[in-house]
């Protein structure tokens, strides 16, 4: 055994200059893992969404047939997507897969509940596949991190008389490309349970989009994480105070924006 050990590590040092020795034992794969997290909802304790099987596929068409997805979970497992925020994470899936680019990821969906107010409500899924596009590269030997991120906010709406419908609206990113802002509010500390932060992207047209949220910790401290590089205006906002905008801030890859950990919020003008 202490021979056969000796011996690959000589052969990994030998093919030093070719090939690492993480892509002589991942078999010539690539690892992908897939998470998700989410932004906070408003007038909504809880989403829970039943995620069944988790796939993605090298087609560039949104209608690929079965026999084009490669499945990495059987069972992406029942999360309540508001207990991910600030940059908590849940993985829906692990897997190594060819080297290659990917363009599509599918996450299938087999039910889902919402919690308002201590009580439980099955809600409508628009649809039983939330199929999420975009173009990644998996490299043999290297592990690349993907994180869905739900908009449960933009995603969960009332119908009707406790009749709640959740059309997904999510964005996939990959972690290695995107940045984060950070802060702290000090005051008023009374309602920090309530408030919450969130970015507003500039698409160039002075159009703001909503771009990813969190709520703000019992510290006051909030991260919000997994945003594309770019230009946004960060909103903090709580119930009966004024909103306090962060114009213009960039968002660079890699980096973490510091907005500043005294932050202090106004009451609004009665």
């Amino acid at each position: 055994m202490i021979r056969k050990i000796v011996m690959t590590l000589t052969l990994c040092l030998f093919l030093l200059g070719l090939v690492s020795c993480d892509t002589l034992f991942s078999g010539g794969k690539g690892t992908l893992r897939l998470s998700i997290t989410d932004a906070p909802a408003v007038d909504v304790d809880e989403v829970w969404i039943d995620f069944g099987s988790v796939s993605v596929s090298q087609s560039t068409d949104s209608g690929a047939g079965e026999d084009e997805w490669t499945t990495i979970n059987e069972d992406g497992g029942t999360i309540n997507l508001l207990a991910l925020s600030n940059g908590a994470l849940e993985d829906l899936g692990v897997a190594d897969l060819a080297p290659g680019t990917y363009n599509q990821v599918r996450l299938d969906v087999q039910g889902a509940q919402v919690v308002v107010n201590g009580e439980e409500y099955t809600a409508t899924v628009n649809s039983s596949s939330i199929k999420l596009v975009r173009a990644f590269i998996l490299e043999a030997g290297i592990t690349t991190e993907l994180v869905a991120d739900f908009n449960a906010a933009h995603s969960v709406k009332l119908t009707g008389s406790n009749s709640y419908r959740i059309n997904p609206v999510v964005k996939l990113t990959q972690v290695n490309s995107t940045g984060r802002a950070i802060g702290t509010v000090v005051s008023p500390l009374d309602v920090l349970v309530t408030a919450s932060a969130y970015a507003e992207y500039d698409a160039g047209d002075e159009t703001l989009i909503p771009d990813g949220g969190t709520s703000i910790d019992e510290t006051g401290a909030f991260i919000l994480g997994y945003l594309e590089p770019g230009t946004y205006d960060i909103v903090i906002e709580a119930e009966g105070y004024e909103a306090l905008v962060f114009a213009d801030q960039t968002i660079v890859q890699g980096e973490t924006l510091e907005l500043g950990d005294d932050i202090s919020l106004t009451p609004s003008a009665k």
